[in-house]
């Protein structure tokens, strides 16, 4: 295949984004134009194809908080549950068996939490 010019390139991501609903990817814009990622590389070395979008002024891809905001939610829901309970070892050395009774333990080799069965004296 021929070399290309930044140019071209950069033009050819401006049509091809007109051809598309939402933001442009590299997968697509290779699809539709038919340049291939090293023409891309050869002539965008440092930036790549976040550097043609930029020229091109194309949207770029929102960006997914999700992951964020499930490491928040995992962390909090350790703190909490962490902040609830009380260790069994605890318990047992306060000898007291009302609050052992209805304590939720953490099985350390599944990871879940497991109701403790009531204690007869």
């Amino acid at each position: 295949m021929k070399m290309v010019t930044k140019e071209e390139l950069i033009n050819a991501a401006k049509r091809a984004d007109k051809k598309t609903d939402g933001p442009l990817s590299q997968h697509d814009f290779i699809r539709i134009t038919g340049f291939r990622e090293w023409q891309i590389k050869n002539q965008f070395p440092e930036g790549g194809w976040s550097e043609l979008k930029r020229l091109a002024k194309i949207e770029s891809q929102p960006t997914s908080s999700k992951k964020l905001s499930s490491k928040k939610t995992t962390t909090k829901k350790k703190a909490a549950i962490k902040k609830k309970t009380i260790t069994r070892k605890k318990a047992i050395d306060q000898e007291d068996v009302a609050e052992f009774d209805r304590l939720e333990f953490t099985d350390a080799k599944s990871n879940r939490e497991t109701k403790q069965p009531p204690i007869t004296p």
